[in-house]
């Protein structure tokens, strides 16, 4: 992709002034259109190809919540889950959560003969009492039928009231742990409104560096065009994968904690199993940084994570971001004396755990695995915004950290390089703009 553009008209005028006709159209994640290099869809078509016929990939993006009942029960996703002694389904679900004691979720799968299952229903951990939930259903897998390709989902009500239930079919995406594809992995929750692209561009930077390999970010209606671009940018480098998320119409900003986020965690959780043997899942205002004498993740985190040990909490710290510089993470050399143990954010196997929480894991897939805290000595999160004063932080001492820009500080300028190719994109996205502008009421 070289460009985002916002009509076909663009898309022309752009074709026209390369010369070069190896380009296809597309929409892409943010309904703009973008142009593609043939050779790249081929590659695409032909990874496609290789995939079986019935199952989804890990690496599919185009989902939305269905309405299974209105105002009560939705559901995104279905995993296959073959890690345990029995086979489910689990099912990303968000659920009225006064109705949960009273609620029967169906699960009905194609075999030789239709077959129908109650699923077990989990309810996630961190809900905090918002009027919906978010919950994974898991539907036991009849024995005749192994492979499932999809999973027809239903509900009823055991009490005498009634509701209007859709029929909703799932392709399921199997999870295949043993053929992961990258060593670390990064899932970011739900972006959405203004998204500040420097801010954007340092933190894929410097947590590349550091050894991450892929992005996942979940994104509903960022304004900021420079972010677009460099999403895209970074996505034409198979570095990002952008999958839109919305909640459904229904539900209302205050009645669901922060937008999904929960969900949006275990969505990815599961999603990631297929693609990464290690995972983190931070904001983008973060960095998961070695303080000990590595420099890498691999050096640091990867020892960590032997035997039992399948996650690690890492403690954190707040950074002062009104020292300004061209690079934030280099020109924040003051944090809070004080670490949080409850602004913690989690590294994991995957394939080891059953749900994460927002600030901790909370169910390992076997009781026998644990998670553990590294010294901050050893690794801490970096958290880079205004000191919150909650939860027993104290905001008024600080101590100088230099950290980043003593080990890292080499990165700032590729970071540069990579913020005025989005300048320089973002202009000319612009130009077009007014050009077409300009043809138009000529």
């Amino acid at each position: 992709m070289i460009i985002l553009l916002h009509s076909r008209l663009q898309v022309e005028i752009c074709l026209s002034q390369t010369g070069n006709q190896k380009y296809q159209i597309r929409n892409n994640s943010f309904n703009h259109l973008a142009l593609d290099h043939v050779q790249s869809l081929t590659r695409l078509q032909t990874e496609l190809l290789t995939k079986a016929p019935c199952h989804l990939s890990s690496e599919t993006t185009q989902f939305s919540f269905q309405t299974v009942a209105e105002n009560l029960f939705y559901v995104y996703t279905a995993y296959l889950d073959k890690r345990m002694n029995s086979t489910y389904v689990r099912i990303m679900s968000i659920l009225l959560r006064g109705k949960k004691d009273n609620i029967n979720v169906i699960c009905s799968f194609k075999g030789d003969n239709l077959r129908k299952v109650t699923a077990i229903k989990y309810e996630m951990c961190e809900n905090h009492n918002k009027k919906f939930g978010g919950w994974i259903m898991s539907c036991p897998i009849p024995e005749n039928i192994p492979d499932p390709c999809e999973v027809t989902v239903s509900s009823t009500l055991n009490t005498e009231a009634s509701i209007k239930a859709n029929n909703v079919t799932l392709n399921i995406i199997p999870l295949d742990s043993q053929n992961t594809k990258v060593q670390y992995s990064v899932c970011i929750p739900p972006l959405f409104g203004s998204v500040n692209s420097s801010r954007l561009i340092e933190f894929l930077e410097f947590t590349k560096y550091l050894g991450a390999e892929k992005f996942i970010f979940y994104t509903h209606g960022i304004q900021d065009e420079k972010s677009q671009i460099a999403l895209e940018h970074y996505s034409n480098e198979s570095l990002v994968t952008v999958i839109p998320w919305k909640l459904p119409d229904m539900i209302q900003d205050g009645q669901i904690w922060y937008h999904g986020q929960l969900i949006a965690h275990n969505d990815c959780l599961y999603r990631s199993m297929s693609l990464t043997d290690k995972l983190a899942i931070q904001d983008m205002d973060e960095l998961i940084v070695p303080h000990d004498s590595t420099v890498f993740w691999d050096q640091s985190l990867t020892p960590l994570l032997s035997g039992n040990v399948k996650g690690l909490g890492i403690h954190s710290a707040f950074f002062d971001t009104t020292l300004r510089g061209d690079v934030l993470a280099i020109s924040s050399i003051k944090r809070t004396k004080n670490f949080s143990r409850f602004r913690t954010k989690v590294l994991v196997k995957p394939s080891a755990i059953f749900e994460v929480g927002i600030h901790h894991v909370s169910k390992p897939l076997l009781e026998q695995y644990k998670i553990i805290s590294p010294p901050t000595s050893k690794v801490l999160l970096h958290h880079y915004r205004s000191c919150l004063s909650n939860y027993g932080m104290n905001c008024k001492d600080w101590v100088l950290d230099q950290t980043i820009k003593v080990k890292y500080g080499h990165v700032r300028n590729h970071i540069l390089h990579v913020k005025s190719i989005v300048d320089a994109l973002s202009h000319l996205s612009a130009q077009m703009v007014n050009t077409t502008k300009n043809k138009l009421f000529s």
